[in-house]
């Protein structure tokens, strides 16, 4: 399965999938185009400062 930021469905057998806050790509016909959209850390992370 590929992680990618932004999904495109690659040929006319696959189909988006969304579970929670993840979406996904499935194609029946061929596996290499299974995709998981990428979500890159939120605001939730707690940030922290070097130096002080």
């Amino acid at each position: 399965m590929k992680v990618k930021t932004s999904l495109k469905p690659r040929c006319e057998h696959c189909y988006m999938v969304r579970r929670g806050k993840t979406l996904f790509v499935y194609c029946k016909r061929n596996r290499r185009h299974n995709q998981r959209q990428w979500r890159g850390h939120g605001k939730n992370v707690k940030k922290t400062r070097k130096g002080r």
